[in-house]
């Protein structure tokens, strides 16, 4: 089975206005809730993909509470969160012409909560497939991400691993499946700025090179570069309008999972991938797989 980790989950608030105008009342237009967090979003896309998976992280209280009931509407999702006393934390989306963003901080998980979820780990069957994704909540080691990769090594459990931490160059180490940094994130990395595709692919072949098995590098609407034992690969965005990118990469983590835990090759998983991550981009929701399968076909992959 696959397991997901999301140690900073959030309800998002988004709220469409006309204007803003600081110092007075404003209302909204339309307003919804979505339940948020990279690993969550891995688990719906793979839900919506008709694979069993188990989500499992840190929520807390009222907004806690939302969240669960929001994942028991996926039947391909098993909820195995750690419960603690604090609120999840609420981000404030505001959609005008232009997307204002206010993220909550969140309380301090607790120590207790952080053993139960070591606990889950040290439980997980040798079969087990573990995709640990986004930010840290207050109160979680920053090095917990090494510490379970390390674990995980240590029993031959395959991981995938995406976060903007620079920790992701030591868990680089560690052999993960896939790893996916997005060209920002590589040049905050490597404290340098890439004048082209050359540089990018010189910093992910410095990434396989110490252990990633496979590095994708996002390059939002230029499309994806795949770098892997097999060679290093391009895929092309297929023909489509955006409309929202947000959970765009989380979903390519999602079609790559699914493709490789299923026995796809490198480059199908891949072309899986892109085509999720197309899928969301260009909807409200995230990636279903009818669109999934609708794009696929569209992608061109090339060798480089």
């Amino acid at each position: 089975m696959i397991y997901t980790y999301t140690l900073n989950p959030s309800i998002d608030y988004v709220m469409h206005v006309d204007a803003i105008q600081f110092g007075a009342t404003n209302r909204s237009t339309s307003e919804i809730y979505k339940i948020g967090g990279k690993g969550i979003n891995v688990s719906v896309v793979l839900n919506n993909l008709a694979i069993k998976n188990r989500a499992s992280g840190f929520l807390g209280g009222f907004s806690g509470n939302f969240i669960d009931s929001e994942l028991k509407k996926y039947q391909h999702i098993e909820n195995d969160f750690v419960h603690t006393e604090l609120p999840t934390r609420i981000n404030i989306k505001i959609k005008q012409d232009v997307e204002t963003e206010i993220n909550g901080s969140g309380a301090a998980i607790p120590e207790d909560a952080i053993e139960a979820l070591w606990q889950q780990i040290r439980n997980l069957p040798d079969d087990a497939f573990v995709v640990l994704s986004g930010s840290l909540a207050k109160g979680v080691p920053e090095s917990i991400y090494i510490d379970i990769c390390q674990y995980l090594k240590s029993r031959n459990i395959g991981f995938v691993v995406d976060t903007a931490s620079a920790t992701l160059l030591d868990i680089a180490k560690l052999g993960p499946v896939l790893i996916k940094p997005n060209r920002e994130e590589l040049e905050a990395f490597y404290n340098s700025e890439f004048a082209d595709d050359q540089a990018l692919i010189a910093a992910g072949k410095r990434l396989h090179a110490d252990g990633a098995q496979h590095v994708i590098i996002s390059l939002g609407g230029k499309g994806s570069m795949l770098i892997c034992e097999q060679g290093i690969y391009r895929a092309t965005v297929p023909k489509g309008t955006l409309v929202d990118s947000v959970g765009a990469g989380d979903s390519m983590i999602a079609g790559f999972v699914y493709g490789f835990t299923i026995g796809m090759s490198a480059v199908e998983s891949f072309r899986y991938a892109a085509a999720a991550g197309s899928a969301t981009a260009y909807s409200r929701d995230l990636a279903t797989k009818d669109a999934i399968n609708t794009l696929k076909d569209d992608i061109e992959i090339v060798q480089l």
